[in-house]
């Protein structure tokens, strides 16, 4: 959202990147396909399985081959054999900001809609002429990001005060309210419909118990302001995120009246009958 689309104004994370299911030997619309639960985590399983053994034996390797002038050192993750890491030679430290390259690699994602789009970097934004060629990628449009990042509030806002809360999520509220505060908040909520066909996606592929998707689909009620216990975990959260922001900072409680408002912008729209249809 920050190189494609020109939303938000800071560092990323990670790369996500999508490979073609159809790479694994998966037919177009297999992944599809009715199951039980069980069945489809088995399912999924054995899709992440394959993908990491692509990764292993042909995605790094290109990567390694491909780039070899570059002092770059690429390695799979010991704990999740989906993601590579690509470390690069660094001149300063940063207690929040990873100095390395992230690439999240999944196949168990959706690539509509997308958009063909010519991306630049920070350094080329800041001194004009450093590169001769343009970049152009298949990015995920941003009206299906905005609903995305809403599920993800959702989710966070049905965890049991037991559970943890995920370093690094504050982002995904600064996120959010950059779209709310872009052009694509009122496409996203003339297509509300994207906002079922995520859910139902978030809930066969990445289906948590207390994450409560059916709130959504049934009852068709989103929430985004998580318990006061939570905001305070996810302002510190925020707060350390700061080094992160090459932009403005927007104040946390800025972030949460906008989100407030938009959920309730949401879920008035929801109210309606034959909404989904």
């Amino acid at each position: 959202m920050s190189k494609c689309f020109n939303v938000i104004k800071r560092f990323s994370e990670d790369i996500d990147l999508i490979l073609d299911w159809t790479i694994l030997g998966y037919k177009l619309d297999e992944p599809y396909t009715q199951r039980t639960i069980s069945s489809q985590n088995k399912f999924n399983a054995e899709m992440n399985k394959r993908t990491a053994s692509f990764l292993k034996e042909e995605f790094i390797k290109t990567l390694e081959n491909d780039l070899n002038q570059f002092n770059l050192k690429f390695y799979i993750d010991e704990k999740d054999e989906n993601t590579i890491w690509c470390k690069y030679p660094t001149f300063y430290t940063s207690g929040y900001i990873i100095q390395e390259i992230k690439l999240e690699i999944g196949s168990i994602a959706t690539t509509n809609p997308f958009k063909e789009v010519e991306i630049s970097s920070i350094i080329e934004e800041t001194f004009p002429g450093t590169f001769t060629n343009s970049s152009f990628i298949r990015a995920i449009d941003p009206e299906r990001t905005f609903w995305e990042k809403a599920l993800i509030l959702h989710s966070v806002c049905n965890k049991p005060e037991e559970k943890p809360f995920n370093s690094r999520y504050a982002r995904h509220y600064y996120d959010l309210y950059c779209l709310v505060n872009s052009s694509y908040k009122n496409k996203a909520l003339e297509n509300i419909k994207m906002l079922k066909e995520a859910t139902e996606f978030k809930k066969k592929f990445y289906w948590i118990k207390y994450a409560n998707y059916d709130e959504v689909l049934e009852n068709k009620k989103l929430k985004l302001i998580p318990s006061e216990f939570r905001i305070e975990q996810i302002r510190k959260d925020y707060v350390d995120m700061k080094s992160m922001f090459y932009g403005e900072i927007i104040e946390f409680d800025k972030i949460l009246e906008t989100l407030k408002n938009l959920e309730k912008e949401i879920n008035d729209k929801l109210s309606k009958e034959n909404v989904w249809n």
